[in-house]
């Protein structure tokens, strides 16, 4: 979570209140989108504004926090592998968090080229590297600015794709036009001259009525997601990152439907994917 107190962009601007949650996609759109973005990545100085990313000061904070800009910065004499490892190392990363850095490249589709030089990667295989780059380490916070820019839509797809595979519960912040973020933020945030417009959710009505499920699969991607194409009710889905042992996380939203949990496990089992975990969200496992 990150909580934002007393932030102004502007002298002459209202003081901005807010708060991020964990697992949450902001969009920023508008004048002032960039800079309140380059704050919270600790680029620029936020006093008399309190910032906080889980609690700490956000100068304390460095670590919790990937900044990518556009266009990323890499050494571009490593590898992929190597510089995921580097980059998780700077965050702090731990040995198991280290171990996850193969599972990164490989929902990224880049174990083909893990050892092979960043500056003979192509412009799209740097685009991928840059998200499992904030992934590397379990940052709290996951900020890029304009990730979008540049690509079409079957390209932007795929790029969300991998940044949901890969995330985890981290807090995403992404800036852009409103046309590009709206369809994939659950909030969007509008700036004019450096003032806050509106932080209304993005989700409709019906949405406060709806059940968050916590599943852990075994199984391949495709297989999972015909089998949520079978389950009626089911709103959004979101890859977390996989298990030691290689299942699959994922997060659901879906109408409340009697005996759902029998249902989504029996068009699992279909397509030959087995469910492990289900729980709502807040509950233990059913």
């Amino acid at each position: 979570m990150t909580e934002i107190r007393n932030l102004r962009l502007d002298r002459k601007a209202d003081a901005i209140n807010l708060t991020l949650y964990g697992g949450m996609t902001y969009g920023l759109t508008g004048a002032g989108s960039n800079r309140f973005a380059e704050i919270l990545g600790g680029m620029m100085p936020t006093e008399p504004a309190n910032v906080r990313i889980g609690g700490i000061e956000l100068s304390s904070a460095r670590k919790r926090i990937a900044f990518i800009p556009d266009p990323p910065f890499f050494c571009e004499e490593l590898t992929p592998y190597e510089f995921l490892c580097l980059s998780a190392k700077m965050r702090g990363a731990d040995f198991r968090q280290l171990r996850r850095i193969p599972h990164l490249l490989e929902e990224g589709d880049l174990t083909g080229v893990r050892n092979r030089a960043i500056r003979r990667l192509t412009g799209w295989q740097k685009k991928v590297l840059s998200v499992l780059y904030a992934a590397a380490g379990n940052p709290e916070l996951l900020i890029f600015l304009d990730l979008f820019e540049g690509i079409g839509e079957t390209e932007k797809n795929a790029l969300l794709q991998v940044l949901d595979a890969v995330r985890g519960e981290s807090t995403v912040v992404l800036t852009g036009t409103e046309e590009k973020l709206a369809p994939v933020c659950d909030r969007i945030l509008r700036f004019r001259e450096g003032k806050l417009q509106t932080d209304d959710p993005k989700t409709p009505a019906a949405g406060a009525e709806e059940t968050v499920w916590q599943l852990r699969v075994s199984g391949e991607r495709d297989a999972i997601l015909r089998a949520l194409g079978k389950v009626k009710g089911i709103s959004s889905c979101r890859f977390g990152m996989r298990t030691d042992t290689g299942e699959r996380r994922l997060t659901l939203t879906a109408e409340p439907v009697s005996g759902f949990d029998a249902i989504l496990r029996d068009a699992l089992a279909g397509e030959g994917c087995d469910l492990k975990e289900l729980k709502r969200e807040g509950e233990k496992t059913l």
